[in-house]
């Protein structure tokens, strides 16, 4: 039986239902292939030799103040690889079986329409 949003919401007001507000999850690092255009794919552990080859493919992360874009390693001190040169892609059991459990750890409908 499907339950409502407003059911959900009863049930945790009442105290009758715990909702968590995050989960923590951690999944085989061979349930993502990453690779990187100019470096290739990517295994873990990355080495220090191999780390230093993906920095010299990113540049030096900005950040937000106000309206300004700023770079100040003061203030974040990493760098970014451009999203174009990037290809992420899981597993597709490992990040369906993930999403269920955030799912359900959080209080959320299983399928779309479910509350």
């Amino acid at each position: 039986m499907a339950t409502t949003a407003r059911d959900r919401l009863a049930r945790t007001l009442r105290g009758d239902a715990q909702a968590a507000f995050s989960v923590e999850l951690t999944a085989r690092p061979d349930a993502l292939t990453l690779a990187v255009e100019g470096f290739g794919l990517v295994k873990f552990p990355v080495t220090p030799a191999k780390a230093r080859k993906l920095v010299s493919l990113g540049q030096p992360a900005r950040f937000g103040r106000g309206e300004e874009t700023l770079t100040d390693p003061d203030v974040r001190d990493t760098w970014e690889i451009p999203r174009h040169l990037v290809r992420a892609e899981w597993d597709a059991a490992v990040l369906e079986d993930a999403l269920t459990t955030v799912k359900e750890e959080l209080g959320l409908p299983n399928r779309p329409g479910d509350g």
